[in-house]
């Protein structure tokens, strides 16, 4: 303001017709500059000036009065527009890798203002351009939309704007910058704003095995080797075991293991103490304690299989066999998951028992006299050893004994004699000869037999004896006699 020519006693009111009563009054001499902030853009304003109407634009005047009289200044047209505020928003904050994110843009745009003279000349739009960027710049995808481009000129910085709305997705866990710019017109700058995301790694469950199998009673302490996560989220750990028993080994019981030393289903690391064996399926799911959108931050699951063995298991019945006769034990027996099969050593001392081998799972033996005994086993594999022990009763075993002529005539009836002993004292004479009898009867011991007229040759000759009480089987022997025709002696 040029007031050199003016002297005491003069008054300056400046005003702005901005709306909001701005006016300012200054005794001379008054500030060589006036610095005044409009509130407002002057988009609808009119102001006239020196006899002339500018639209869209503010004015300002400066009346000087003194003694002397009064003067009027000022400066129009004064177009003033308002510069955006730069906001956007986000479908989410934190994610999983490769996920779809959507930004989009939430700015105040503010206002361009162009005015003049020509009411058809001056116009107000509501228009401004944005340009996305991001940091840092790898591991990112554009999936759609525009992130719009600013290209560095001697004369100032062009701007090929991008789209309202992009989606991006992360290929890589991190925490990434995303930045909006947003302007209208040029001369009143750019806004910025900048938010962060933060993308979470592909969950992933895994554990240390120590031992794919052991003996019971087993401590399993196993090493997480789960990936952790970030982003103010936190990893949620499910253990999860289950026991199945396809060889139905008896020890112990379900579901055969506990959590010790304090730990449990939901520790990062627990301690299981297995007591029962079996094949055992344990299942480890590492998920989020917040969901965060993306499938592969749903929960990933890994079962591993550990086997659990034990000492055998075998019983022993108590058995009445016969003397005399063979028999082959079958015991109820399991291997209890032994990897290298079972060993078996077989007792049968004192007594006077015949065994092919005592190292065999089921042994044939029999017994030449009667009495009560005892029999053990003991079974061996990886986790140990049992013994076991059951009575055998020894009957009496059925005894039979034929005797005959070994050659006869058949000129008289042939007597026969039989001795059954052992449980039983009866039975019945049989012969492979049609036409014979047996005399008295063939359930006699002591009979006679007649032969057929003519027969001559080998006649076999069985004894069979009845059922025992206790349980023997019926004995038989054979008595094989030749039979020669009647002599003649011509004495004349």
């Amino acid at each position: 303001i040029n007031t050199q020519a003016n002297g005491p006693g003069t008054i300056y009111e400046i005003v702005f017709n901005d709306g909001f009563n701005s006016t300012y009054s200054f005794q001379h001499p008054p500030p060589n500059v006036i610095a005044h902030e409009f509130p407002a853009n002057s988009c609808g304003a009119t102001s006239t000036f020196d006899g002339t109407t500018y639209y869209n634009s503010f004015s300002v005047t400066m009346n000087t009065i003194n003694a002397c009289g009064q003067a009027t200044s000022g400066i129009a047209p004064i177009i003033v527009s308002e510069m955006p505020e730069a906001d956007f928003e986000m479908s989410d904050t934190v994610v999983c890798v490769n996920t779809p994110v959507f930004f989009f843009n939430a700015s105040q745009n503010g206002t361009n203002v162009t005015g003049g003279i020509n009411v058809g000349m001056a116009g107000c739009d509501t228009l401004a351009d944005v340009i996305w960027t991001f940091t840092p710049l790898a591991n990112v995808d554009l999936l759609s939309g525009d992130l719009g481009t600013v290209f560095t000129t001697p004369i100032g910085s062009q701007w090929f704007p991008g789209t309202e709305l992009i989606e991006l997705s992360f290929s890589e866990p991190g925490t990434y910058a995303i930045s909006l710019m947003v302007r209208n017109n040029p001369q009143c700058g750019v806004d910025t704003i900048t938010k962060t995301i933060c993308v979470l790694p592909e969950l992933v469950a895994d554990f240390s095995l120590p031992d794919e199998s052991a003996c019971a009673p087993y401590i399993f302490s196993p090493q997480n080797l789960s990936n952790s996560v970030d982003c103010e989220n936190a990893n949620r750990f499910e253990w999860t075991v289950t026991r199945s028993n396809p060889q139905s080994c008896p020890y112990g019981g379900n579901p055969g293991y506990q959590f010790m030393n304090g730990t449990d289903a939901n520790s990062f690391e627990p301690v299981i103490h297995f007591t029962s064996p079996g094949i055992y399926q344990i299942q480890l799911i590492n998920s989020l304690e917040l969901e965060v959108p993306g499938v592969l931050c749903q929960g990933d699951t890994i079962v591993k299989t550990l086997l659990i063995k034990d000492i055998p298991f075998i019983t022993l019945d108590s058995m009445a066999i016969c003397e005399g006769s063979s028999y082959t034990l079958e015991p109820v027996n399991s291997e209890c998951y032994a990897d290298n099969g079972l060993v078996y050593n077989w007792n049968f001392a004192p007594s006077s028992a015949s065994i092919a081998s005592s190292d065999l799972p089921n042994p044939t033996l029999s017994y030449s006299s009667m009495g009560l005994f005892t029999y053990s086993v003991t079974v061996t594999n990886e986790c140990g050893q049992i013994t076991q022990n059951a009575p055998i009763f020894v009957e009496e075993g059925i005894s039979v004994q034929a005797f005959g002529p070994l050659t006869d005539c058949i000129s008289s009836p042939m007597p026969l004699n039989g001795v059954i002993s052992g449980g039983v004292t009866t039975g019945t004479w049989s012969a492979d000869l049609a036409g014979g009898v047996f005399m008295p009867s063939p359930n006699s011991s002591n009979p006679y037999f007649s032969f057929p007229d003519g027969f001559t040759g080998d006649i076999t000759f069985t004894l069979s004896s009845d059922s025992s009480a206790n349980g023997c089987p019926p004995a038989l022997i054979d008595l094989v006699v030749n039979v020669n025709s009647t002599i003649f002696a011509n004495a004349g």
